[in-house]
């Protein structure tokens, strides 16, 4: 499975930037040969190929005509030739010369063949001439340089958007790549160790199974040496519970290893327009208010490409807090709302389209239809010490 979501995105827009490439080249070489093309000089191309054609033609034809009559000749000679039912005739002058008259009509006959090919080949060489230059003729007339010429403006700016995006989800790759490097090769690690523990399992199981069926002390003996040297242990039993942990552990830790890459995957591949923080749930820790710290963290560890807005309750105005305040203390670019009431309904309606998203801790059980609920876009937050993670922004951040 492939965990690097900038990767498939990657592919498609080179192979987008291709296409798009192949059009621009197209569209260049028409513009260049619309320049370049002598309309007069083709035009008495054309007109030449219409004057050869009549008599290439005609040619062909008397030469099929001639071929018709050739081989009526042949054809009578070589019945003349033939030994016929009278032995005097077989060795006569007048059989001699009839067959003559026949070799000789085979040759012309022969070469009329070979003329009607050339004059064949003569003859769709100039057919095609004709079809050539009188299809470009066509083209120059239809064809709209001005449309052209915008359009290869056009893609060419399209390439230009396309290349610039490549650039910068390649270097966007590369970052991911290296963070899911490590979760790679533990993954890898870890099916090896399953792999492994599940082979000897199906080993050790045999071995039981072996054993059962013994017939004597010696035999039986004799499989617990096997086993101990294949298994490591003298009791295929016991070594069957041994890797039958081995595979649960492994498949746990494979299970965990890709639930992380999911998730680095997730986190990566989603689309954030607008995140909205429910300040006052950040500012408090277990039921104290310790102030804006966490959220200064946070706007310090953020990816600012999203457009951030704090919202807080009227109770932060009691705090000594006021909204120019707040975006001193949080950043100066930093949207700051403080609303009179409650600020949770405020807070969700303000995440209503489907790229945006909450910060919030709270499971706003109230609010269950509202659609950054129902659509699962609330990010939890923890706090261990003086350090806030949240990990669905990639955002782990100490504070004083």
């Amino acid at each position: 499975m492939h965990y690097n979501p900038h990767r498939v995105k990657l592919d498609k827009l080179i192979v987008e930037l291709g296409e798009a490439r192949a059009e621009a080249d197209a569209l260049l070489q028409q513009c260049q040969r619309y320049k370049r093309f002598d309309v007069a000089h083709v035009r008495k191309q054309a007109e030449a190929a219409a004057t050869v054609l009549p008599g290439r033609t005609k040619r062909l034809k008397d030469l099929q005509t001639r071929l018709t009559e050739a081989d009526r000749i042949v054809a009578n000679l070589v019945q003349q030739a033939s030994f016929g039912f009278n032995p005097l005739h077989w060795f006569s002058a007048e059989r001699k010369l009839i067959l003559q008259r026949r070799d000789a009509a085979i040759r012309s006959h022969d070469e009329l063949t070979e003329a009607i090919k050339i004059a064949q080949a003569s003859l769709e060489k100039a057919k095609a001439f004709s079809e050539q230059v009188n299809s470009a003729l066509v083209w120059r007339a239809d064809f709209d340089p001005v449309s052209a010429e915008a359009r290869l403006q056009a893609v060419t700016d399209r390439i230009h958007a396309l290349e610039a995006e490549c650039t910068a989800l390649e270097a966007q790759c590369r970052c991911l790549d290296e963070e899911l490097r490590p979760y790679l090769k533990d993954l890898e690690a870890a099916e090896r160790r399953h792999a492994a523990a599940y082979a000897k399992s199906r080993q050790a199981v045999k071995l039981e199974n072996e054993l059962e069926l013994a017939g004597s002390g010696r035999e039986r003996r004799l499989l617990h040496d096997r086993a101990r040297l294949e298994l490591g242990y003298s009791r295929p039993a016991e070594a069957i519970k041994v890797f039958q942990r081995d595979i649960e552990a492994s498949v746990r830790d494979i299970q965990k290893l890709k639930n992380r890459l999911k998730q680095i995957s997730t986190r990566h591949s989603r689309r954030i327009e607008k995140l909205v923080f429910d300040g006052m749930n950040l500012c408090f820790s277990r039921g104290a208010f310790i102030g804006v710290a966490p959220l200064q963290a946070v706007v310090r560890s953020l990816d600012r490409q999203a457009k951030t807005i704090f919202v807080f309750d009227g109770s932060i105005r009691k705090r000594g807090f006021n909204e120019a305040k707040l975006r001193e203390s949080i950043g100066s670019d930093a949207i700051v709302h403080i609303v009179n009431g409650a600020a949770d309904e405020v807070v969700l309606d303000l995440a209503s389209n489907e790229h945006d998203y909450v910060v919030s801790n709270d499971n706003f059980i109230d609010y269950r239809t509202k659609r950054a609920v129902s659509e699962r876009r609330i990010f939890k937050h923890e706090r261990i010490d003086n350090r806030i993670m949240i990990p669905e922004l990639g955002v782990s951040a100490v504070y004083a």
